[in-house]
């Protein structure tokens, strides 16, 4: 089974929860841009970001960071 990084795993979280990346954009107080970019694997949110898409997507910050394989 292939490694799912962290812009995969936020994908399949936020899909999950039923979110678009506008409203989850809109709940972290992020631009939709950042949202997009951190799927795409362009950026990499910092720990702050992280822990609170964690927290709206009910994953721990920890799994979102996890190996998968």
């Amino acid at each position: 089974m292939a490694e799912q990084k962290f812009d995969s795993y936020l994908k399949d979280a936020r899909l999950r929860k039923g979110l678009s990346q506008e409203e989850l954009a809109r709940q972290a107080n992020v631009s939709k841009e950042t949202i997009r970019n951190i799927e795409k694997g362009l950026s990499i949110p910092n720990v702050l970001l992280a822990i609170g898409l964690g927290a709206l997507l009910g994953v721990a910050v920890t799994e979102l960071f996890m190996e998968r394989g």
